[in-house]
């Protein structure tokens, strides 16, 4: 038979191991949010750090072309080409993007161009006048997003462009 004294202490040590056991559960759910709370920083993190890497890319390829534009010694001809070729590095899949511009009868190409589906375009003007037409390409690559081929800040890179095109041939007539 068991002491009165033995069933207390049996109570006492069954209600400490149950307080413990209750606290150790609090503290795991704590750590279960605070990690819940470390993957959402985690993800939106690396989503900004992709954001600021794209803009860093537009910004560098801008770099490259305006010190193009500012050439005093090539022709429009080579200022052009140059601009086809740079503009890759600008656009989300560099690898994936070709570019063609036609403007004044001549068409100037990447050396991967080939015309897709996936494509934008802007018009190269002067004044209210369309001259010409600049056009960007994605090819097709098992790294490209079907759903957001196209990034909304490389049509602004594009129309940009265009625009710079549009200055630089009425400067250089």
């Amino acid at each position: 038979m068991r002491s009165k004294k033995d069933t207390n202490a049996d109570s006492t040590s069954k209600a400490n191991l149950l307080d413990a056991l209750k606290e150790a559960h609090e503290q795991i759910q704590q750590l279960k949010n605070s990690l819940d709370e470390y993957k959402w920083l985690e993800g939106a993190l690396r989503r900004r750090t992709f954001e600021l890497s794209e803009r860093l890319k537009e910004l560098d390829c801008l770099y490259a072309i305006s010190s193009k534009l500012v050439a005093p010694t090539y022709s429009l001809k080579k200022i052009l080409a140059d601009i086809v070729n740079l503009m890759p590095c600008g656009w989300q899949y560099p690898k994936a993007t070709c570019v063609r511009l036609v403007f004044n009868g001549y068409e100037y190409c990447t050396s991967n161009f080939s015309e897709t589906k996936l494509k934008q375009s802007a018009f190269i003007r002067q004044g209210n006048k369309r001259i010409g037409v600049l056009e960007v390409f994605l090819l097709p690559s098992p790294t490209l997003d079907k759903h957001q081929p196209f990034l909304p800040q490389e049509r602004q890179l594009l129309n940009l462009i265009a625009i710079w095109i549009g200055v630089i041939i009425e400067y250089r007539k």
